[in-house]
Protein backbone atom coordinates (compact mmCIF):
# COMPACT_ATOMS: atom_id res chain seq x y z
CA UNK A 1 0.00 0.00 0.00
CA UNK A 2 1.78 3.42 -0.88
CA UNK A 3 1.62 6.20 1.83
CA UNK A 4 -0.62 8.97 2.05
CA UNK A 5 0.84 12.15 2.56
CA UNK A 6 -2.17 15.06 2.86
CA UNK A 7 0.12 17.82 3.55
CA UNK A 8 2.14 20.34 1.05
CA UNK A 9 6.18 19.91 1.33
CA UNK A 10 6.97 23.23 1.71
CA UNK A 11 11.13 22.75 2.56
CA UNK A 12 13.31 19.59 2.51
CA UNK A 13 16.90 18.83 2.95
CA UNK A 14 19.17 16.21 1.93
CA UNK A 15 21.98 14.66 4.21
CA UNK A 16 24.80 12.50 3.92
CA UNK A 17 22.74 9.64 4.82
CA UNK A 18 19.45 10.65 5.91
CA UNK A 19 16.75 13.81 4.68
CA UNK A 20 14.09 15.70 6.10
CA UNK A 21 11.02 17.34 4.64
CA UNK A 22 9.18 20.15 6.06
CA UNK A 23 4.95 20.37 5.81
CA UNK A 24 2.84 23.23 5.32
CA UNK A 25 1.28 22.53 8.79
CA UNK A 26 4.99 22.73 10.21
CA UNK A 27 5.50 18.97 10.44
CA UNK A 28 9.05 17.76 10.04
CA UNK A 29 9.53 14.35 8.57
CA UNK A 30 12.60 12.10 8.22
CA UNK A 31 14.01 9.37 6.55
CA UNK A 32 17.31 7.65 5.61
CA UNK A 33 20.12 6.01 7.86
CA UNK A 34 19.27 6.94 11.87
CA UNK A 35 22.84 6.14 13.45
CA UNK A 36 23.41 8.93 16.03
CA UNK A 37 20.16 9.97 16.28
CA UNK A 38 20.10 12.52 13.12
CA UNK A 39 16.47 11.73 12.49
CA UNK A 40 15.33 13.23 15.32
CA UNK A 41 13.21 10.06 16.90
CA UNK A 42 14.67 9.88 20.15
CA UNK A 43 16.11 6.50 21.19
CA UNK A 44 15.35 4.88 18.38
CA UNK A 45 18.34 5.03 15.94
CA UNK A 46 16.97 2.40 13.02
CA UNK A 47 17.20 3.59 9.79
CA UNK A 48 13.72 4.28 8.04
CA UNK A 49 12.94 3.61 4.24
CA UNK A 50 9.68 5.83 4.44
CA UNK A 51 9.45 9.31 5.72
CA UNK A 52 8.18 9.43 9.50
CA UNK A 53 7.01 12.37 11.54
CA UNK A 54 9.44 13.83 13.93
CA UNK A 55 6.94 13.53 16.34
CA UNK A 56 9.50 15.41 19.36
CA UNK A 57 8.75 18.35 16.98
CA UNK A 58 5.42 17.86 17.13
CA UNK A 59 4.22 21.51 18.89
CA UNK A 60 7.10 23.82 17.41
CA UNK A 61 5.97 25.90 14.36
CA UNK A 62 8.94 24.62 12.27
CA UNK A 63 9.61 26.86 9.50
CA UNK A 64 13.26 25.87 7.45
CA UNK A 65 14.88 21.96 8.03
CA UNK A 66 18.39 21.37 7.14
CA UNK A 67 20.75 18.48 6.88
CA UNK A 68 24.43 17.94 7.31
CA UNK A 69 26.53 14.90 7.20
CA UNK A 70 24.80 13.14 10.53
CA UNK A 71 22.95 15.80 11.65
CA UNK A 72 19.90 17.72 11.46
CA UNK A 73 18.60 21.21 12.36
CA UNK A 74 14.53 22.81 12.30
CA UNK A 75 14.54 26.29 12.57
CA UNK A 76 11.20 27.85 14.38
CA UNK A 77 9.21 31.00 13.32
CA UNK A 78 10.34 32.76 16.39
CA UNK A 79 13.81 32.12 15.62
CA UNK A 80 14.73 29.19 17.69
CA UNK A 81 16.94 26.45 16.40
CA UNK A 82 16.50 22.19 17.52
CA UNK A 83 19.55 20.14 16.47
CA UNK A 84 19.92 16.42 17.04
CA UNK A 85 22.26 13.74 15.78
CA UNK A 86 26.01 13.63 15.89
CA UNK A 87 27.58 16.61 17.94
CA UNK A 88 31.05 16.24 17.90
CA UNK A 89 33.09 18.67 16.35
CA UNK A 90 30.45 20.92 17.73
CA UNK A 91 28.13 20.37 15.04
CA UNK A 92 24.97 20.64 17.07
CA UNK A 93 25.80 24.42 18.51
CA UNK A 94 26.14 23.56 22.10
CA UNK A 95 29.52 23.93 22.85
CA UNK A 96 30.47 20.39 23.55
CA UNK A 97 30.52 16.79 22.41
CA UNK A 98 27.19 15.27 23.10
CA UNK A 99 24.93 13.03 20.60
CA UNK A 100 21.45 12.90 20.31
CA UNK A 101 18.44 11.54 18.75
CA UNK A 102 16.21 14.19 21.15
CA UNK A 103 15.32 17.67 19.17
CA UNK A 104 17.08 20.35 21.49
CA UNK A 105 16.83 23.79 21.32
CA UNK A 106 20.36 25.40 20.51
CA UNK A 107 21.53 28.45 22.59
CA UNK A 108 22.58 31.62 20.87
CA UNK A 109 25.23 32.89 22.78
CA UNK A 110 26.31 36.05 22.10
CA UNK A 111 26.84 39.63 22.97
CA UNK A 112 23.84 42.12 22.57
CA UNK A 113 25.37 44.57 18.85
CA UNK A 114 27.31 47.40 19.71
CA UNK A 115 24.33 49.69 17.96
CA UNK A 116 21.99 48.27 20.89
CA UNK A 117 20.91 51.22 23.00
CA UNK A 118 22.63 50.61 26.86
CA UNK A 119 20.49 47.90 28.51
CA UNK A 120 17.73 47.73 25.70
CA UNK A 121 16.49 44.31 26.22
CA UNK A 122 16.11 42.18 23.08
CA UNK A 123 17.60 38.53 22.18
CA UNK A 124 19.18 37.12 18.91
CA UNK A 125 17.14 35.13 16.34
CA UNK A 126 17.84 32.93 13.72
CA UNK A 127 17.06 33.99 10.69
CA UNK A 128 18.16 30.95 8.47
CA UNK A 129 20.24 27.66 9.10
CA UNK A 130 22.60 25.58 6.76
CA UNK A 131 24.30 22.55 7.85
CA UNK A 132 27.28 21.08 6.18
CA UNK A 133 29.67 17.96 6.58
CA UNK A 134 30.55 18.94 10.53
CA UNK A 135 28.96 21.88 10.97
CA UNK A 136 25.98 24.53 10.80
CA UNK A 137 25.82 28.18 10.24
CA UNK A 138 22.84 30.08 10.87
CA UNK A 139 21.79 34.11 9.57
CA UNK A 140 20.82 35.62 12.89
CA UNK A 141 19.32 38.79 13.79
CA UNK A 142 18.90 40.92 17.09
CA UNK A 143 15.52 41.24 18.10
CA UNK A 144 14.41 43.87 20.36
CA UNK A 145 12.18 43.23 23.02
CA UNK A 146 9.56 44.73 25.63
CA UNK A 147 8.51 43.53 28.97
CA UNK A 148 5.74 41.19 27.31
CA UNK A 149 7.92 39.44 24.59
CA UNK A 150 9.30 40.78 21.23
CA UNK A 151 8.22 43.59 19.02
Amino acid sequence: MAATYLHFQVDIAAGGWHSTALTDEGEVYGWGRGEHGRLGFGDDKSSKMVPQQVQLLAGEDIVQVSCGGTHSVALTRDGRMFSFGRGDHGRLGYGRKVTTGHPSEVPIDLPPPKDASDGEPGRWCAKYVASGGRHTLAIVEWQATEADGLI
